[in-house]
């Protein structure tokens, strides 16, 4: 009846809880036999066995009663410190990030199971025919998202609103990525896989950004740029943001680093003091064009003024792998 090396354990007098703190549901046993605890920089994670069946486990351990319902349970803590806990594996899913539905359906595979985004999650072109729009980031339609029985929710520090995701919240497990940096960037996409069951799908598609990377020629001396997302007023990239980052990894310096805020709201006038070599025109959220190109060349001789996809820039996830091919690109315009 049993494998050699391995025996039927006495079972504790008491019942024991498990790692998430309940007794076990089906057997009313736990033991450290069910406990496995996986990690990795900036993620904790686990997963709890239990089933009315005895576990085999390798020789001179022990056999315990473990409960199926909670086998595919799973726990991450997302990058606001809040704990994501989802059981089974989500089959309907939410999206509203642009670039963790591109993440979610072709990085994942997972085109499928994604059934509500934001308006502008335009990547892959096919959600456009076939996903219910939720309106903008930090316009979330809350009831119409609830109304779809999602299982699992991605939303942003940056572009969500707290009391939306406070609001979803007490429905759904909502994953809150706070991406800063590559670094972060790569954080979010291990614990997403996790959640889905995609750990493999994340690490290979992180292989492939860090190789990408690993690829641009060395910067021997950066140039200085200030980075414009908005128009009306000029609003530049500051530093603690993944702009700022894939900047550094174009071969950029910041002329914005120094400002205390993220986003910082200028001028002309200030952008001219700071003398930068480049002035990068971001494709979006404002989508900056030729016209403004060219007013800026007869007000800033002498500075390269160059329309740049902000996808590129500030796209977290399946488009980094495409990154360092784009930012050797705008080299070549620039010369």
């Amino acid at each position: 009846m049993f494998s050699s090396g391995t025996r039927r354990a006495r079972l504790p007098k008491k019942p024991a809880r498990n790692m998430f703190g309940s007794v076990c549901a089906c057997c009313m046993w736990a033991s450290p036999g069910q406990r496995r605890n996986w990690s990795s920089p900036g993620i904790k994670a686990a997963t709890v066995s239990c089933s009315r069946r005895w576990l085999s486990l390798p020789s001179g351990g022990s056999l315990w009663p473990v409960n199926q319902a909670m086998i595919k349970q799973k726990v991450v803590i997302d990058q606001l410190g809040r704990k994501v806990e989802v059981d089974g594996d989500p089959q309907r899913l939410v999206s509203l990030v642009p670039s963790i539905t591109e993440l979610l359906a072709v990085g994942f595979g997972m085109e499928e199971q994604v059934v509500g985004v934001t308006d502008y999650c335009i990547h892959p072109a096919s959600l456009l025919k076939n996903k219910v729009r939720l309106g903008g980031p930090k316009t979330i339609d809350v009831k119409k998202l609830q109304a779809l029985a999602p299982q699992l929710v991605i939303a942003s520090k940056e572009e969500n609103t707290r009391e939306q995701v406070l609001e979803m919240a007490t429905f759904v497990p909502v994953y809150v990525a706070d991406v800063k940096s590559k670094a972060d960037a790569f954080e979010a996409m291990l614990a997403i896989g996790r959640l889905l069951r995609q750990e493999r799908q994340s690490q290979q598609l992180i292989a492939q950004i860090k190789s990408a990377f690993a690829a641009l020629p060395k910067v021997e001396k950066r140039h200085s740029a200030a980075y414009l997302v908005w128009k009306e007023p000029f609003i530049a990239v500051g530093a603690d943001t993944f702009v700022h980052d894939m900047l550094l990894s174009a071969g950029f310096s910041n002329v914005f680093a120094s400002h205390h805020t993220q986003y910082p709201a200028t001028s002309f006038n200030e952008i001219a003091a700071l003398r930068p070599q480049y002035v990068l025109l971001s494709s979006e959220p404002y989508p900056f064009s030729d016209e403004h190109k060219n007013w800026f060349e007869e007000r800033l001789p002498g500075v390269e003024i160059v329309l740049v996809d902000g996808e590129m820039f500030s796209w977290y996830g399946v488009r980094m792998a495409k990154a360092p091919a784009y930012f050797e690109e705008i080299w070549e315009l620039a010369r």
